[in-house]
C-alpha cells in the first residue's frame, strides 16, 4: 500500500509545479510543448550564429578600418554577457581626420578592465569601416592615444 501512497504523493507534486510553473509535467503535456522548446533553440543558434558574425566583423574592422577617436554621448547596459563581458550600446560623435564628425550607435561587449574608461564625455580610439562609416569597432589595444 506504501508504493501507491508515494505516486499519489508525486503526481500531487507533478500538479503542483504544473500549476507553479505554467510547465506541464506529464508526458503528454511535454511532448506539446516541444514545439514551443524546438522553436525557442533555433532562436538561440540563430542569435549565436548573428552575434559570432558580428565579432566577425568587428575584428575585421580592427584589422584593417581606419583609425579615429571618438566622444562618448551616451551608454547603455543590455544585460547580456558575451564571453563575461558585458554587452552595452554605445552612442558616439566619431572624428575620422579629414571628415566632418557624425554621430554613430555601436554594440560592443566591454571587457570589465575598460569600463571606466568608457563613460559619457570620454574620448576613446576606434576603428572605422572605410566603405561603411557606420561599422564602428571600439580600439582597445589604443584607448592610450585616443587623447
Amino acid at each position: 500500500m506504501g508504493i501507491f501512497k508515494e505516486i499519489n504523493n508525486l503526481k500531487k507534486q507533478g500538479k503542483e509545479i504544473a500549476k507553479e510553473t505554467g510547465q506541464p509535467t506529464g508526458m503528454m503535456g511535454m511532448l506539446k510543448g516541444l514545439p514551443g522548446q524546438l522553436a525557442q533553440a533555433n532562436q538561440m543558434v540563430s542569435d549565436a550564429r548573428t552575434m559570432q558574425a558580428d565579432i566577425a566583423r568587428e575584428q575585421q574592422i580592427l584589422a584593417s578600418g581606419t583609425r579615429a577617436t571618438a566622444t562618448v554621448t551616451g551608454l547603455a547596459s543590455t544585460g547580456t554577457l558575451v564571453n563575461n563581458s558585458p554587452l552595452v550600446v554605445v552612442d558616439l560623435k566619431v572624428n575620422v581626420k579629414g571628415q566632418p564628425e557624425y554621430a554613430a550607435q555601436i554594440s560592443s561587449p566591454v571587457p570589465h578592465i575598460y569600463m571606466p574608461q568608457l563613460q559619457v564625455g570620454s574620448l576613446v580610439a576606434v576603428r572605422v569601416d572605410a566603405a561603411n562609416p557606420s561599422l564602428i569597432a571600439l580600439d582597445w589595444a589604443n584607448q592610450g592615444q585616443a587623447s
